[in-house]
């Protein structure tokens, strides 16, 4: 089976006429990028959110689908379904209605959660290299929040070991294991539902890219033309030690949720506590040790898929 061949039409327009079992509230998104954290999905957020057929939910990362709080590492998860209906509340309604939670993609509990809720919504996942993108979280991660001083061979140790409910070790590893998760969207969801972008490609042909979500999400592809490729969620590092101890206080973090003020938060952390990472990336030592980690599911996801992703030649 090969996602990238499909002949019925399962755009938003098309499967707006479908007949639904029960009731439905229009309110409901029409399309979730649902992963992966390091891998552009701010980026993808902002820009979707600048083409004008298109309104994405008003808090990034709403986190509806999760069963649990497991995942909202910072931002608050929100759990009530009228506050989450309401993230859409100013959209016009010839728009397409979408979010991003790049932890969807993760969650065991999400697919079925996400099927029960959106059978027909379209679903969008942006991968990267996932040697690339789990070193890319160690230094977004462990070096920017301070919480540790391990190196990244250590925090892979750590990440291996770590127990099943271990979530913020987990996040270093687990997301990467595409072939994975995949199995388990496809479980609940037809495959023509889903599209994949890869930000390696996304990078070296940005309107292109576009073009192709677009036609898949039933858009006006005339629209990409005005778009411009943005840079957002880079890595950084903290200014200071006492800037770090701030952003992994326990009690600064559930004071930010009391409030609801992620977004607030996550603006002025970015500006006043942190400063631009020059990290270099890994060792080969330490590509290599993740290549050998990923390489069985990278080829399992090539499989599935039918995408050549030049993950294999590069490491």
């Amino acid at each position: 089976m090969s996602l990238m061949t499909s002949t019925t039409d399962l755009s938003p327009q098309a499967l707006a006429g479908a007949p639904r079992k029960g009731s439905f509230d229009a309110r409901w998104p029409d399309f979730l990028v649902i992963g992966v954290p390091r891998s552009g999905t701010t980026t993808l957020h902002a820009v979707l959110d600048s083409a004008p057929s298109i309104c994405m939910s008003a808090v990034k990362e709403p986190r509806y689908f999760h069963s649990s709080d497991d995942f909202a590492l910072f931002s608050r998860r929100v759990s009530d379904t009228e506050e989450y209906l309401k993230l859409w509340a100013g959209c016009a309604p010839s728009q397409l209605k979408g979010e991003a939670s790049p932890t969807y993609f993760l969650d065991p509990c999400c697919p079925a959660a996400v099927r029960a809720a959106v059978p027909l919504a379209h679903l969008v996942v942006i991968l990267r290299n996932p040697v690339d993108r789990a070193i890319s979280h160690f230094h977004y991660r462990e070096k920017r929040t301070g919480k540790s001083d391990l190196t990244l061979d250590a925090a892979i140790d750590a990440a291996e070991s770590s127990r099943p409910g271990d979530y913020e070790r987990r996040y270093l590893l687990q997301p990467g294991f595409y072939g994975r998760h995949l199995r388990r969207w496809l479980d609940y969801f037809d495959a023509a539902q889903i599209k994949i972008l890869l930000l390696e490609r996304l990078a070296g042909d940005f309107k292109k890219e576009m073009e192709g979500l677009f036609e898949f999400l039933g858009l006006p592809v005339e629209e990409v033309a005005a778009l411009e490729p943005m840079k957002r969620n880079a890595a950084s590092l903290p200014r200071s030690r006492a800037a770090a101890r701030l952003m992994q206080a326990g009690l600064a973090r559930r004071l930010v949720r009391f409030l609801h003020a992620e977004q607030l938060a996550m603006s002025l952390g970015g500006r006043l506590l942190t400063k631009k990472s020059n990290y270099t990336g890994a060792s080969t030592a330490d590509r290599a040790r993740l290549f050998s980690i990923y390489r069985d599911d990278i080829l399992d996801f090539e499989a599935l898929t039918g995408i050549d992703t030049g993950w294999l030649r590069r490491d």
